[in-house]
């Protein structure tokens, strides 16, 4: 089992390249998706600045089987670097959506990146991150687990039965991180600082490309924010939870 990945998203400064509607993939709500005909296409991305980066996320993909995307980058232009490759999380339910994850063992030092897939079928891509993620040594602990939020209305009636006004459902996770360093204590504050309850990041509960992958990756909004304990001098105990966008 790897361990978990907890990526802030970066600005992204501005968007390009030969894929239709890339603009809408500036938003963090999957329902504003760019759709494509398929065939090559290219998103290119400027970060404004070099940084590392060690996730690239294309998430809540409609039509995307057997699609696949090339990603490359560097400090000057898109093509300096092959950073790595962009395939469909493996899933062990039928989602009609799905997700694509690169997480790499080492970051690189980019400010441009390209996205590029060759011969893709016709496609709705709902989301895109890039960005550094936070993962603790020692991982999370047992314990934590998936929920499930329901926007739906439900009205117990006079009569015994329920009114009920279906909406939609989205899932979750919530965990426990109980043996952090000084140094990993900071950067998970400074990304609580930075993102809050109101600001989209991505949680995956281990990046590994095995079974289940679709159903670990979160994107959403951290939620119930509770401070840090003080395990001893040198470890620190922190539990988190986050509401997935539907």
């Amino acid at each position: 089992m790897g361990v978990l990945a907890i990526a802030n998203p970066l600005p992204i400064v501005a968007l390009g390249g030969t894929l239709e509607q890339v603009a809408r993939l500036a938003s963090p709500a999957p329902k504003e998706a760019a759709s494509t005909a398929g065939g090559n296409r290219t998103i290119d991305i400027d970060l404004g600045a070099v940084a590392a980066i060690d996730t690239v996320f294309l998430g809540y993909v409609e039509g995307g089987a057997g699609a696949s995307f090339a990603i490359t980058g560097g400090a000057a232009d898109y093509t300096t670097t092959a950073i790595g490759t962009l395939q469909p999380a493996p899933s062990r339910l039928a989602q009609p959506r799905q997700h694509f994850l690169l997480v790499l063992d080492e970051p690189v030092e980019v400010r441009f990146i390209r996205i590029a897939g060759l011969a893709l079928p016709a496609m709705n891509i709902g989301v895109l991150a890039v960005g550094r993620a936070i993962r603790p040594k020692w991982g999370h602990e047992y314990g934590g687990g998936r929920f499930v939020v329901d926007s739906g209305v439900v009205t117990r009636l006079s009569g015994g039965g329920f009114g009920t006004s279906r909406a939609a459902r989205a899932g979750g996770w919530q965990w426990t991180l109980g043996d952090l360093d000084d140094a990993e204590t900071d950067a998970l504050y400074g990304l609580q600082l930075d993102a809050g309850e109101t600001a989209t990041v991505l949680v995956v509960e281990d990046p590994d490309p095995t079974a289940g992958l679709n159903e670990r990756i979160h994107w959403g909004l951290l939620s119930r924010l509770e401070p840090y304990e003080r395990q001893d001098t040198t470890k620190t105990k922190w539990a988190l939870r986050i509401e997935d966008w539907s």
